[in-house]
């Protein structure tokens, strides 16, 4: 089985923004919006074997292994067959079977350490008062932080974010923070958290080894 970023491949497939956020909205499972994202694909008239291994050795896609995978099964001039009603080769060989979905849905609800997720959204740290309202952080502290001048934007964010992980009394995991930047719509952090989640070293790190999943074909 092997995870990929669906949002990602449908870019480098030439798939339109509006189309791709519209499968996201419609479809909450991974495994139904890849299915989607080929079908659609398909239906643009132009989908080959050998566009797709194309896609997949792309820098942002950077699934080098998928892509010699089918590059030995099918001849690169004919066009994948993903039907509404049918889950093709080509689907059977790229699926999030339901043992890796545990797994990542366990990810998901690990608590983050805190420099794993300070190192990933410092990139916005210019909003950390508004990362701080969706943590839920009480106004009262974050307006003493916005009258301190003695700490930069980059120290207030790691403070809000300490602030938040220490919170007994709130959710604190991976899942809360891709929620936060998908409300403030910053989705290219969004997808670099993702891109961090679905590493086999994080996996290793916050999932026991006896409970690890590698994505390996």
């Amino acid at each position: 089985s092997s995870y990929i970023d669906w949002y990602l491949l449908g870019i480098v497939l030439g798939i339109d923004d509006s189309r791709l956020d519209k499968i996201e909205r419609e479809y909450p499972g991974m495994q139904e919006r890849q299915i989607k994202l080929f079908q659609t694909w398909i239906s643009s008239g132009n989908a080959t074997w050998s566009r797709l291994v194309d896609a997949l050795r792309s820098p942002l896609v950077h699934r080098n292994d998928l892509a010699q995978e089918i590059n030995e099964k099918h001849p690169s001039s004919v066009t994948p067959d993903v039907k509404n009603d049918n889950r093709d080769t080509y689907i059977s060989s790229v699926r999030t079977d339901s043992a890796v979905d545990k797994t990542f849905h366990d990810l998901l609800n690990k608590p983050p350490e805190l420099m794993d997720v300070f190192d990933l959204v410092r990139h916005s740290s210019s909003s950390w008062d508004e990362i701080g309202r969706e943590l839920h952080i009480p106004v009262n502290e974050r307006n003493i932080l916005q009258r301190d001048p003695s700490i930069n934007n980059d120290e207030k964010l790691e403070r809000v974010l300490a602030t938040w992980s220490y919170n007994e009394t709130t959710d604190v995991n991976w899942s809360v923070i891709l929620n936060v930047l998908e409300t403030l719509e910053r989705k290219n952090l969004a997808k670099m958290v993702m891109k961090f989640l679905e590493r086999p070293e994080t996996y290793k790190k916050y999932i026991s080894k006896k409970d690890y999943i590698p994505f390996t074909l």
